[in-house]
């Protein structure tokens, strides 16, 4: 089992000299009466996550500051990570300078951690039914090895993206030095008016080209195909 949840920075009263700081926070309350809270911070959930010893984590960090501060967190609870982590950055509003940084903090710190990693850096958009370009998957490639990355890496994917981009996605599982890519798909249909690209998505898995999709991109997700798909 894998918790996951959006790692924010929320400002709690630090007790021992009365100031209020920045901490790294999880989990929002949703009790009406403390609605907007945070119920736990990031150093509580690894805690309890490590006592558990039967579930694993999964990080999501909006921007490279909440990165910064978490990963202070992380390095101090090292010896009691024993589960698996997997550390994801939405890179949309991140610049490449910070995406490296958000790398090779990940790279140095905990190699045997799951990177998982947006296709667009800041500024870059796709449009109404467009599918990631050869220049995009390039992109990514070159970032991967810039940065030595050779640890599990995870490309979080929309579907209705995904579908569009069958001729590109496939050159991310030969990336120098990385050994094992997973393309996630992600089934929740994007906000605004629907995209063409959307029937793909509501096609049944006996169709032609939904199996093409799966056979071309992921086989070894893919509910019935399994790994036994050519």
């Amino acid at each position: 089992m894998m918790i996951a949840d959006t790692v924010q920075l929320d400002r709690k009263k630090d007790y021992s000299n009365k100031t209020k700081s920045l901490i790294p926070t999880v989990m929002r309350n949703s009790h009406s009466k403390s609605k907007g809270k945070f119920g736990m911070t990031l150093r509580q959930l690894l805690d309890k996550v490590a006592d558990t010893k039967s579930v694993g984590v999964k990080l999501d960090f909006n921007g490279i500051n909440v990165f910064r501060r978490s990963i202070k967190v992380l390095q101090d609870m090292r010896a009691k990570l024993k589960f698996p982590l997997w550390l994801n950055a939405v890179t949309d509003n991140m610049v490449d300078k910070y995406i490296d940084e958000f790398l090779s903090l990940c790279t140095h710190n905990f190699p045997k951690a799951t990177i998982s990693i947006g296709m667009l850096h800041k500024g870059q958009r796709l449009k109404s039914g467009e599918g990631y370009s050869a220049k995009l998957v390039t992109q990514m490639k070159d970032t991967l090895i810039r940065n030595n990355v050779t640890q599990t890496v995870a490309f979080p994917v929309p579907f209705y993206i995904a579908a569009n981009s069958v001729d590109t996605l496939p050159a991310l599982k030969n990336v120098q030095g990385i050994t094992d890519t997973v393309v996630l798909r992600d089934f929740i249909p994007p906000p605004g008016p629907p995209l063409p690209l959307r029937a793909v998505e509501q096609l049944p898995d006996s169709s032609p080209s939904r199996r093409r999709f799966w056979k071309q991109l992921a086989p070894h997700q893919h509910p019935k195909l399994g790994s036994s798909a050519q």
